[in-house]
C-alpha cells in the first residue's frame, strides 16, 4: 500500500522543521560549506520522490540569498574571515563542483523550479569566479568555469523561450481586455485612492497604452490614459502597505511608516487651513534631518489608520507615500476635465493620421515669413539660404516647424536641438503679426532646469516672457517671474483682505478632529463600529450640540470672509491673466496641469515642448489646450524615456512610451538632426553606429584638443574588484571610489579646473548613450567589462570599439607632458602616489632664480616656478663683517638680520656676546653690577639700569603701626615709607 501525504504548500514554514528555520537565520561560512555538502549527497540519492522534495524545500530559501551573497562575498575575504570559512579554503574546487552538481540536477529534474532558482546562483557564479582569481590569484580549473557557463546558457534559453511564451499569453489577454468595455466611467473615479483600493484584493481594471494605431476614440484615450497613471501611483502604495501589514523583514519600499502621530491644533498658514501634527522621531533623531528633508513637502499624500490598516481614522500610524503625489494629483485631475470638444490634436494624438497640415493662421492669403531679412511665403518655396548657418538636417527640421500643426524633432547628443528649438522660437516671435493675438507662445518643458535654460536662451532675443512657477532658481529669470510680479503688483487694500480672510478662516466652522481614542477606554473599538459607518449628516449632528444655533453671527461673518476671498483670488487671476500680454510663457508639465485654468485663459496658439521624450504623455495632454494650433515636440527617446514608479505598469502597459515615440511609431514624420557637435570622434564612435546609425560628425570636433596628462582620450579601466551592497538597492565599490579621486587629483594637476571635470555615476534605468554621450574632449570609463558584456548586446558593441581605439585594459597610461617619453600605467589609487606632481617619476632639475635646482617630482603647475618655494639652504651672505656669515634658512624664507654672536666691548667697558647686527652702542648692557642704592641696601642690577630708580628686591624690614606685624611687600622706601596708605 502506499502512502501519498500532502505536499507542503508554500508559507507553512513551520511544517518543513527547525532546520529550514535554521537556514533562514544567519548562516555561518563553514555551515554553508557543510549544507552544500549535504544537498550534493542528496543528489546522489536514488529515492527520486524525497530527493526533489529536499531540494525544492531547502534550495527555494538556501539560494536564494543566502549563497548568492555568500558566492558575492568570496573574492573580498580578508584573511581573518578565510579563519571562519576554512572548510572553503582547505578545498575550493570541491565546493564549486558540488554546487554545479547541485544545479544540474534540479535542472535536470525540476526544470519549472529551475527557472525560479538557478540564474540568480548561476549569474552570481559566472561573474564571480572570474573576481575570485583575480583577487586571490588562484586558478580555478577551466573544466568549472566551462560547466557554470553552460548550465547558464541553458537556463537563460529556457527563460527566454518562457519568456516568449508568458509575453504572447499577456499579449492576447491583453488584447482580450482592450476589446472589453471600462466597468465605470473613469471620470467618476477619485483621483485619491480608497481605503478599499489599498487594502483590498480586488484586480485594478487596466487596458495598454495603444502605442502601434490609432485609438478608438478620445475617451477611449483619456480613460486608458487615467487609468494607467492612476496605477502607476497607487499600485506601489499598495503593495507598500501589504507589505507593512504582512510583517516581512524585508526593506519596505515605496512608503516611509511613521508611527506615534498625533493631531494637534488646527492653525492658518498662507490663507490655507491646517492642521498641526505631532510626530515621533525619537528613534530617528540621529539619523534623519527633517529640517533639510524634502520629505512631507506641499503635495506629498499621508494615510492615517488607527487600526494597522482595517480603516482609515485620523491616528497612531502613518504611511508617507515615497512618490510625489501632487503631479499625479494635477495631471490626473485635467484627464477627468477633458472631453472630445476640448480635445487638442485630435487628428494625431488620438487617431495618428501621418498627413501633416500647416497652422491654422497659415491658411490666410499671402502670409509671409520674414528671415534674416529675406521675406517669402511660408508655404511656397523656400530660398535658397542657410539660415542662422544651420546644417542641412537643422534647416529640414525648422523649415517644418516653421509650417507644420504637429512637428517632431529628434536630436542625438550634442545635435544642437536646444540651439534649433531657440532658432525656431525666434523665427516665430519675428513673425508673431501672423499669429499674435494677445495669445502668448507656450514653452513647456519637464524640468524646472530645462525650462530655466531654454527661457534665459529667449531672452537674448527677447525680455517679452513670464515665468510660471515658483521653483526656478535662475537669477536672470527672477523678474521675469509670475510668483514675484504678482507680489510686487498686490496693493496693500488687497493685503489686508488677505489678512482679513486669514482672521476669518481660523474660526473653527465644522472644521475639528476629534481625538476618537479618547472613547476606546469607555466603547470599546468606538471609531471602528460607530465612525465608519457614519453618514457625513450623522457626525454633524454628534458634533453639534443639539438646538445650538451656529448659524448666528459667526456664520454671516464667515460667509463675508468668503466674498472676500472670493475677490482676492480675482484679482490674483487677473494678474495671472497678465501672463497672456507676455509674448512668451514657460511652465513645467506639472505647473500647466496644475495651473489648467491659467493655461486656458492664455489661449495659446503654439506650444513647444522641449525634453518631450521623457515626458509621460498624458503630462503632456494636459498642458495643451483646445486653442492649440501648432505642436513643436523636441528631444530624443533613444537618449530618455519617460520615469514610472511601477516597472510592471511601465513595461505591461507601456505606459512607459512617451507620446513622442508613440508618434514615431505611428509612422509621423520625424526630423531627426544627424550632425553632432560635441563629442571628439573617438568618444562619438561609442554610439554611433551602434546606437544611432546616421549621426556624423562636423569637422570642428576633429578639432578638439589632447588630454593633458593621459596617453588617451578615451579609455576603459577594466577591474574585477568586487561591488559592495549598502543602504536600499545602491551598490558602493570602493576601488572605483579612490582611483576616480586620484585621477581627478592628476587632471587638475595638469590644468585642469575643478569644474571642467565631472564624475558621473551611472544609475538603474539609465540609458547607456546618455552615460557616454556628455563629455567633450575626454571620456574615462572605469568597470567591469565582463559582467556588462555578459548582461548586454549592446555593451558588446561597445567594447569591440573600445578594442578598435586600443582604448581599454586593466591599467591607465598617463604620460609626462614635461618628458614626454615618460608612460606611467595606473591600476588603482595607490598607483598615483608614484607620480605625486602629475607628471613623471623624475625630478624636475630646473635651474631657479635663486641658483638652485628644483628638487620636486616632475611638476606641470607652475612651470616656471614663479610660485616655487625653495627649500635648499640660503647660503647669501648676511654682512660684512665676516664672509662666514650665511644665511641658513631655507631659500625661500627671507634672510633677515645677521644673528650669528660676535663679542663685542661695550661703551661701560663689558665685554658680552652680541648678535652681529646689534649696534652695541647703543645695546642696554645687561651685566649684574653691585650698587648701594637709596634705600640702604646693597644688590646687584643690570649695568644699563640708573639706581636712583631701580626697585629694591630686598624684603622691607618695617613694623606696620598699630598692630605690630611684619610689612609683607618688598623694600618701598620711595613710595609710603610710613605705611600710612
Amino acid at each position: 500500500m502506499k502512502i501519498i501525504r500532502r505536499a507542503t504548500p508554500r508559507g507553512e514554514d513551520h511544517k518543513k522543521g527547525g532546520f529550514y528555520e535554521y537556514l533562514k537565520a544567519n548562516v555561518s561560512d563553514d555551515a554553508i560549506i557543510l549544507f552544500t555538502k549535504i544537498l550534493r549527497k542528496v543528489c546522489d540519492s536514488s529515492f527520486h520522490e524525497n530527493k526533489f522534495k529536499i531540494l525544492q524545500m531547502y534550495c527555494d530559501v538556501f539560494f536564494d540569498g543566502i549563497l548568492t551573497n555568500y558566492i558575492s562575498s568570496l573574492p573580498v575575504q580578508s584573511e581573518s574571515q578565510r579563519g571562519r570559512n576554512k572548510y572553503f579554503w582547505k578545498d575550493t574546487d570541491d565546493f564549486w563542483n558540488n554546487v554545479i552538481k547541485i544545479c544540474e540536477n534540479i535542472l535536470a529534474s525540476i526544470p519549472t523550479f529551475a527557472m525560479k532558482v538557478l540564474p540568480a546562483i548561476l549569474k552570481s557564479l559566472h561573474v564571480y569566479i572570474p573576481v575570485f582569481e583575480t583577487q586571490h590569484s588562484q586558478h580555478i580549473s577551466d573544466e568549472i568555469k566551462e560547466n557554470v557557463k553552460r548550465l547558464l546558457d541553458i537556463v537563460q534559453t529556457m527563460l527566454k523561450g518562457n519568456e516568449e511564451k508568458e509575453k504572447a499569453q499577456i499579449k492576447q489577454k491583453l488584447l482580450n481586455e482592450d476589446e472589453e468595455e471600462p466597468p465605470d466611467d473613469f471620470r467618476q473615479i477619485s483621483v485619491y485612492p480608497s481605503t478599499h483600493e489599498l487594502i483590498g484584493n480586488n484586480r485594478t481594471y487596466l487596458r495598454q497604452n495603444v502605442i502601434r494605431g490609432p485609438y478608438r476614440s478620445v475617451d477611449h484615450y483619456l480613460d486608458v490614459q487615467f487609468r494607467l497613471l492612476r496605477e502607476d501611483f497607487v499600485g506601489p502604495l499598495r503593495c507598500g502597505i501589504a507589505n507593512y501589514k504582512s510583517e516581512s523583514k524585508k526593506r519596505i519600499k515605496n512608503v516611509k511608516i511613521h508611527k506615534k502621530v498625533r493631531f494637534l491644533n488646527p492653525e492658518t498658514i498662507n490663507e490655507s487651513y491646517c492642521i498641526r501634527v505631532q510626530f515621533d522621531f525619537t528613534k530617528k533623531k540621529n539619523t534623519f534631518n527633517f529640517e533639510n528633508s524634502r520629505r512631507f513637502m506641499f503635495g506629498s499624500l499621508l494615510c492615517f489608520t488607527a487600526d494597522n490598516f482595517k480603516t482609515f481614522v485620523f491616528d497612531y500610524i502613518m504611511i508617507e507615500c515615497s512618490v510625489y503625489f501632487e503631479p499625479y494629483y494635477s495631471v490626473l485631475s485635467v484627464l477627468k476635465n477633458m472631453t472630445v470638444e476640448n480635445f487638442p490634436m485630435e487628428k494625431y494624438i488620438i487617431y495618428v493620421d501621418p498627413s501633416v497640415r500647416p497652422p491654422k493662421y497659415l491658411s490666410v492669403d499671402e502670409v509671409s515669413y520674414s528671415i534674416e531679412g529675406l521675406e517669402f511665403s511660408p508655404l511656397l518655396n523656400w530660398p535658397n539660404r542657410n539660415f542662422y548657418n544651420l546644417n542641412e538636417s537643422q534647416l529640414i527640421a525648422f523649415r517644418a516647424a516653421l509650417t507644420q500643426e504637429f512637428t517632431i524633432i529628434q536630436g542625438p547628443p550634442g545635435t544642437g536641438k536646444t540651439f534649433l528649438g531657440l532658432k525656431i522660437a525666434k523665427t516665430l516671435l519675428e513673425n508673431k503679426d501672423i499669429w499674435y493675438k494677445k495669445t502668448p507662445m507656450l514653452v513647456i518643458c519637464f524640468t524646472n532646469h530645462v525650462l530655466d535654460q531654454f527661457l534665459e536662451g529667449i531672452l537674448s532675443f527677447t525680455n517679452s516672457i513670464m515665468r510660471v512657477g515658483g521653483q526656478s532658481k535662475n537669477v536672470k529669470l527672477q523678474s521675469y517671474n509670475l510668483r514675484n510680479k504678482i507680489r510686487y503688483k498686490v496693493n496693500p487694500a488687497i493685503s489686508q483682505q488677505g489678512d482679513q480672510v486669514k482672521r476669518i478662516l481660523q474660526i473653527e466652522y465644522y472644521h475639528s478632529v476629534r481625538a476618537f481614542d479618547i472613547f476606546e477606554d469607555v466603547v470599546p473599538n468606538f471609531s471602528a463600529t460607530w465612525f465608519h459607518r457614519a453618514t457625513k449628516y450623522e457626525i454633524l449632528s454628534w458634533l453639534l450640540d443639539e438646538g445650538e444655533n451656529v448659524l448666528a453671527p459667526e456664520l454671516e461673518i464667515y460667509q463675508n470672509g468668503t466674498r472676500v476671498e472670493e475677490q482676492l483670488n480675482e484679482k490674483v487671476h487677473d494678474k495671472e491673466s497678465e501672463s497672456g500680454e507676455s509674448d512668451v510663457v514657460g511652465m513645467t508639465t506639472t505647473g500647466a496641469a496644475r495651473l489648467r485654468s491659467t493655461l486656458q485663459t492664455l489661449k495659446s496658439p503654439i506650444v513647444i515642448v522641449e525634453e518631450a521624450a521623457e515626458v509621460l504623455e498624458a503630462h503632456i495632454i494636459t498642458s495643451l489646450t483646445k486653442h492649440c494650433e501648432q505642436l513643436v515636440l523636441i528631444g530624443d527617446h533613444q537618449q530618455l524615456k519617460p520615469s514610472t514608479t511601477d516597472y510592471d505598469i511601465e513595461k505591461r502597459y507601456n505606459l512607459g512610451i512617451s507620446l513622442f515615440e508613440r508618434m514615431i511609431l505611428n509612422n509621423i514624420q520625424c526630423y531627426t538632426l544627424n550632425v553632432q557637435y560635441r563629442m571628439r570622434p573617438e568618444i562619438a564612435h561609442l554610439i554611433h553606429p551602434t546606437i544611432y546609425t546616421s549621426l556624423e560628425d562636423h569637422p570642428s570636433v576633429a578639432e578638439r584638443p589632447a588630454i593633458m596628462g593621459v596617453d588617451n582620450d578615451l579609455f576603459f579601466i577594466d577591474h574585477t574588484n568586487a561591488e559592495m551592497d549598502c543602504e536600499g538597492t545602491s551598490k558602493k565599490n570602493y576601488h572605483e571610489v579612490g582611483f576616480l579621486i586620484s585621477f581627478a587629483r592628476h587632471l587638475i594637476l595638469n590644468g585642469y579646473k575643478p569644474e571642467q571635470i565631472t564624475i558621473l555615476t551611472a544609475y538603474l534605468g539609465q540609458m547607456v548613450c546618455v552615460a557616454l554621450s556628455r563629455a567633450r574632449n575626454g571620456l574615462y570609463v572605469i568597470g567591469n567589462m565582463t559582467q556588462l558584456c555578459n548582461a548586454s548586446e549592446l555593451w558588446r558593441k561597445i567594447k569591440r570599439t573600445f578594442e578598435e581605439q586600443n582604448a581599454i585594459g586593466p591599467e591607465l597610461p598617463l604620460r609626462c607632458q614635461v618628458h614626454t617619453e615618460t608612460v606611467t600605467y595606473v591600476k588603482n589609487s595607490s598607483d598615483f602616489l608614484n607620480i605625486p606632481e602629475g607628471g613623471c617619476n623624475q625630478i624636475c632639475g630646473a635651474n631657479l632664480v635663486c641658483g638652485h635646482t628644483c628638487t620636486s617630482f616632475c611638476h606641470i603647475l607652475d612651470k616656471h616656478h614663479e610660485n616655487y618655494k625653495c627649500r635648499a639652504t640660503c647660503g647669501r651672505k648676511l654682512c660684512d663683517n665676516d664672509e662666514k656669515h650665511v644665511c641658513k634658512k631655507m631659500c625661500y624664507e627671507k634672510c633677515g638680520p645677521c644673528t650669528y654672536f660676535v663679542e663685542r666691548t661695550l661703551p661701560c667697558g663689558h665685554v658680552v656676546n652680541l648678535e652681529c647686527h646689534l649696534d652695541p652702542d647703543t645695546y642696554d648692557c645687561v651685566v649684574p653690577v653691585s650698587t648701594r642704592l637709596s634705600c640702604g641696601h646693597t644688590t646687584d642690577k643690570p649695568c644699563h639700569a640708573d639706581s636712583s630708580t631701580y626697585r629694591c628686591p630686598h624684603p622691607c624690614e618695617s613694623m606696620v603701626e598699630p598692630c605690630g606685624h611684619a610689612c609683607l611687600m618688598k623694600c618701598h622706601i620711595r613710595k609710603d615709607p610710613d605705611h600710612l596708605e
